[in-house]
C-alpha cells in the first residue's frame, strides 16, 4: 500500500475543524497575554509562542492571528477593563460560522479566486482563519508553495494566480478542496455553540 496517498475527505476536515481551534486557542492565549500584561503598548508588543505539538506548526500564523485582536482593543481604558474583569474575551462561534456560510457561497457562485479577493477585503478574524487555513492546506497538498514569513495576504494571491489557476483541473480541484474544509468548518463552528 502507498503511504503517500493522502486522504482527502480527512485532510479536509482536519483543516476545517482547526480554522475553529486555532482561534479557540488564540484567545486563550490572548487572555494569558492580557493578565501578564501592564498595558496595552505592553500587550502590542508580545508575539504567539507555543510549545511543540500541534502548535509549533501554526506558530508562524500565530502574530497574523494574534494581531487583529489586538487591533480590536482600542485604547488602554478597552484593555483595562478586560485586565480587571473576570470574564475573558469570548471566541465567537456564531459569527465565524456566518462568514464560512457566506465564503462557502462565493466559494461555490464565483470561484475560488474570487473566494480569495474576498477574504482579502474583509480581514476580520473569520476571514483570517480561512486564510490562513487555505494557505495551509494548499501547501500540504502540494498545489502551491507559500512563504509565509512575508505579507500572507499578498503571497497567496500572487501563489494562486500563478500556481492554481494557471491550470483548469488545478482550479477545480482545489474549489472542490476548500468547499469540504469550509463544510466541516461550519459544522465544528455550529458544534461549538452547542457545547
Amino acid at each position: 500500500m502507498n503511504n503517500n496517498v493522502t486522504n482527502l475527505d480527512k485532510t479536509c476536515a482536519e483543516f476545517g475543524i482547526d480554522l475553529l481551534e486555532f482561534f479557540k486557542k488564540t484567545y486563550e492565549k490572548i487572555n494569558e497575554l492580557i493578565k501578564s500584561c501592564r498595558n496595552l503598548s505592553d500587550l502590542r508588543t508580545k508575539s504567539y509562542k507555543e510549545n511543540g505539538g500541534e502548535n509549533k506548526k501554526l506558530e508562524e500564523f500565530g502574530n497574523y492571528s494574534l494581531g487583529i485582536i489586538k487591533d480590536s482593543l482600542k485604547n488602554d481604558n478597552d484593555f483595562n477593563k478586560l485586565k480587571k474583569k473576570d470574564k475573558p474575551l469570548n471566541f465567537d462561534s456564531k459569527s465565524f460560522e456566518t462568514e464560512i456560510t457566506k465564503a462557502l457561497g462565493i466559494l461555490v457562485e464565483d470561484g475560488p479566486f474570487a473566494y480569495l479577493i474576498w477574504l482579502k477585503s474583509e480581514d476580520k478574524e473569520p476571514h483570517r482563519a480561512m486564510l490562513i487555513q487555505t494557505a495551509r492546506i494548499l501547501q500540504k497538498l502540494k498545489l502551491m508553495e507559500i512563504d509565509t514569513s512575508d505579507d500572507l495576504k499578498e503571497k497567496i494571491e500572487f501563489s494562486f494566480l500563478n500556481e492554481i489557476t494557471s491550470d483548469l483541473t488545478k482550479t477545480l480541484f482545489t474549489k472542490t478542496i476548500l468547499e469540504k474544509m469550509l463544510i466541516y468548518a461550519r459544522y465544528k463552528a455550529k458544534a461549538i455553540q452547542h457545547e
